[in-house]
């Protein structure tokens, strides 16, 4: 077998136009080719290379339920299939194809689909049940107990871990289920059930975004700010914006990650939220197939034993002794399923929306699933305001800065709590000063502001100096998980853009989570074992400002140019002037080299690619000046007027070749 093929597809929602349709088959296509290429440049799946075959059905529903078997059973020779459908989707298929062909993967949550059991079905859910389920009961016990309760359903999902808890805490509550209104009677028998709520209400959302869309719209525009508890639907990019309270529990937010965030500037640096909602909603259609080079790598397998050789591999990630950190979320397998499974609570707060995007930060209180239980865990929340940036030195590689951080925390002195992963070692400096200290009336806990100076290390990369571009960040994570509990990312909305910036200018800034797989060994024994830590980053790309440079290299440096180019116009008569002047002006490029400034450690950098083009034009015009002159006058001007087409052309190859290094991606400082 020379190439394994996967497939995986998309289906179009009935609320979509065709505009937003054809972004969002583009941009599925786009992430194909992007992984195609990442996981054949990885060695593909046991050495083989991978054709990734990604499919947009127009269809939704019972007609695309009919339609996907059939492309299944078509012979298209796909060994691995990857699928978003809902259960009775998948049942469909397993009804009409023979699974025994190839690996089948899913990320249906219901239950239904957790309980298969059949050797070919992975279920690749990142999201857990049971927090879910805790994390809605905890609100609506502790939070939301007295209000008048409106849970709006549609007979599947959490309706039958909610109905026995109300029974057993005796929540009195109206039921709506919604399952059999469609889209044309939404206005006639789906308003009617929240024409009567107030803002002293409870809505229990549990329906799909058609639904979900038309309540929030209502809401909006009938001014009625009911608190709102969401378990279910995707609302981004569909709901322009919103005036009530909204806690929300979901998966983990790719948006989040880091390198979900470069990725998503690889595919285009013109994606709104939309377009990232879609690509955070697909993407895990595509790390299955990192997943499976990694799993993969380094190792051989015949055709006869695929099958069986890839469900151990994928099952040896285990947790314990390995864990697969993609660009998006983690993964670690027991009997086909992904034990890396959690769930979040979010805050969508009104005063964070901009130009209809829907910001998130976690709410106070956490649920975990933690050794076969539920845990509750409490939230730090930190944001920092920068003053003024001292120091950037690329050789060095640090940064210094002075900044304010502002945490709500229930813990005393939480400087101790955070760690701040990257201050620098080389040259250690870290001032505080504790400014202002008050207590969180609506959530509890104490807000302090704290005023610090310090010195950060950074990734620096030199290669394009001075048209070099920096990352520069500050990382913090919590000392200690399981005391303290979690740390809040810094919203995108609050990214501090205004700050002293001296010779450099800023061009983007970025905050999300880094993951990274750290292997310990720990006890007499020296025990494997695996852990996930991860790193809150703030960070700012910024570009030098040249004008410094222009004046110091670039004017000197054209000048010597021109008299470089001046010398192939002189008469044979005078080539031993040309030769002097070709000598000043080859021993004053050297001096003005050693006269730049230049990052240490020693490096190729662009302006050394600069230097090194001058000297072997003024050097071979040297060489073919001299020579040439020798020889016969004859052989010295056709030398010369050649050369006043070739010095030129040179130049232009030089520029092209150095315009194409300085904008290379290769050489850009990564933000993960």
């Amino acid at each position: 077998m020379q190439e394994i093929k996967i497939f995986s597809y998309i289906s179009k929602l009935n609320a979509l136009s065709e505009k937003v349709w054809e972004r969002r088959v583009s941009l599925f296509q786009k992430l194909s080719q992007i992984y195609e290429e990442e996981i054949n440049n990885l060695g593909g799946i046991y050495g083989r290379k991978v054709r990734l075959i990604s499919k947009s059905f127009p269809l939704t529903g019972s007609e695309l339920s009919k339609e996907l078997p059939k492309h299944l059973d078509q012979g298209n020779d796909y060994l691995i299939v990857i699928s978003a459908g809902d259960n009775e989707r998948i049942q469909e298929i397993f009804n009409g194809v023979n699974l025994d062909k190839f690996l089948f993967f899913s990320n249906n949550t219901t239950a239904s689909v957790s309980k298969i059991q059949k050797p070919n079905f992975f279920q690749v859910s990142g999201v857990t049940r049971s927090s879910k389920i805790e994390s809605a009961k905890y609100y609506i016990k502790n939070d939301f107990k007295g209000k008048n309760i409106y849970f709006f359903h549609e007979g599947k999902r959490y309706k039958n871990d909610l109905f026995p808890f109300f029974e057993a805490e005796k929540i009195k509550f109206i039921d709506n289920d919604v399952s059999l209104i469609k889209p044309n009677q939404y206005d006639n028998e789906l308003t009617p059930l929240i024409s009567n709520i107030n803002n002293d209400n409870l809505l229990i959302l549990d329906i799909s975004p058609l639904k979900l869309i038309h309540i929030f719209n209502y809401l909006n525009n009938h001014k009625k700010e009911p608190k709102v508890l969401k378990l279910y639907g995707v609302i981004d990019g569909r709901i322009n914006n919103y005036n009530f309270p909204i806690i929300e529990v979901a998966g983990e937010r790719s948006l989040n990650s880091l390198s979900f965030q470069a990725l998503s500037t690889k595919i285009s640096d013109n994606l709104d939220s939309d377009d990232l909602s879609f690509i955070s909603s697909a993407i895990f259609r595509f790390e299955i197939t990192l997943l499976l080079n990694y799993a993969t790598k380094e190792k051989n397998c015949d055709d006869n034993n695929l099958f069986d050789l890839l469900r151990e591999d994928i099952n040896a990630i285990d947790g314990i002794n390995d864990i697969f950190i993609g660009k998006a979320k983690t993964y670690s397998f027991e009997n086909n399923t992904n034990t890396s499974r959690t769930s979040f609570n979010y805050l969508i707060p009104r005063s964070l929306q901009e130009d209809g995007h829907i910001s998130r930060i976690y709410y106070p209180t956490q649920f975990f699933p933690q050794k076969n239980k539920i845990v509750k865990v409490n939230v730090n929340y930190a944001y920092i305001d920068i003053i003024r940036i001292t120091q950037i030195d690329i050789g060095e590689s640090i940064w210094s800065c002075e900044f304010f951080i502002d945490i709500n925390s229930i813990h005393d002195d939480p400087l101790n709590v955070i760690k701040f992963n990257n201050l620098s070692l080389i040259n250690s400096k870290f001032e505080t000063k504790l400014v202002k200290q008050t207590k969180d009336v609506q959530f509890g806990g104490t807000n302090y502001r704290y005023y610090i100076v310090a010195n950060f290390d950074f990734f620096a990369v030199a290669d394009n100096y001075p048209f070099d571009w920096q990352h520069i960040y500050i990382s913090m994570s919590i000392s200690d998980r399981e005391r303290y509990g979690i740390l809040q990312p810094v919203p995108e909305a609050l990214l501090d853009k205004e700050f002293q910036l001296d010779g450099w200018r800023l061009m983007d800034a970025k905050t999300g989570i880094l993951r990274k797989k750290e292997t310990h060994h720990q006890n007499a024994n020296l025990t494997k074992a695996i852990e996930i830590r991860e790193e809150i980053r703030v960070g700012w790309t910024i570009a030098r400002t040249n004008v410094v440079t222009t004046m110091k290299v670039a004017i000197p440096i054209i000048f010597l140019f021109f008299l470089n180019y001046y010398t192939v116009f002189l008469p044979f008569e005078k080539a031993s002037t040309a030769i002097g002047v070709l000598t000043t002006t080859f021993l004053s490029g050297i001096a003005l080299y050693f006269s730049t400034e230049k990052p240490q450690p020693l490096r190729i950098t662009t302006i050394d690619l600069i230097f090194i083009y001058y000297y072997l034009q003024v050097g071979l015009t040297v060489i073919i000046t001299g020579v040439t002159s020798f020889v016969s006058e004859e052989i010295y001007i056709n030398s010369m007027m050649a050369m006043r087409f070739i010095l030129p052309i040179s130049i232009i190859v030089a520029l092209t070749f150095l315009y194409m290094r300085i904008k290379s991606v290769r050489l850009m400082p990564r933000i993960d």
